[in-house]
């Protein structure tokens, strides 16, 4: 029984020697567990212990603050005996803009086709000059829109 103690004493110091070097570790690097940051005195754990029947641990979202405000949400799920963290990002608002897809133009039936209906547009505007607007009309035009 006393070895049982003495080991399990022992053990813990490990862990604590352990835990107090990643800290430090993180401290030099500059990085918090931001799940902590943003909720300092929320209990609330990620894994739940059958064989004691208690909750215990919380995984950890280290990261440099300067990326908290892209953070938009975190939170534990709860949906099993380990629940994990779930970080949801903002993310950067973008404005889309429309590109041609590029491997149409690999396409040898696609150029064929293509081809065909540009000599049609050609031969029905004959040698008439187009103005350069008519450059970007035409290829709705093929399309058929």
């Amino acid at each position: 029984m006393q070895n049982v103690i003495i080991k399990a004493v022992k053990q813990a110091k490990k862990v604590r020697k352990t835990l107090s070097k990643t800290f430090k570790m993180a401290k030099e690097t500059g990085i918090q567990d931001l799940w902590r940051e943003i909720y300092p005195k929320k209990n609330q754990y990620s894994f739940y212990s059958n064989k004691h029947m208690s909750w215990s641990r919380i995984d950890m979202i280290w990261m440099s603050l300067e990326v908290k405000s892209n953070v938009q949400e975190i939170e534990i799920s709860f949906w099993a005996d380990h629940n994990p963290v779930k970080v949801k990002w903002k993310g950067l608002k973008r404005k889309l803009r429309w590109t041609l897809n590029q491997l149409i133009l690999k396409d040898k039936e696609f150029i064929q086709t293509m081809e065909k209906k540009l000599n049609l547009k050609k031969k029905r505007i004959g040698k008439r000059k187009l103005h350069c607007k008519m450059y970007w009309i035409l290829p709705r035009h093929i399309s058929g829109d």
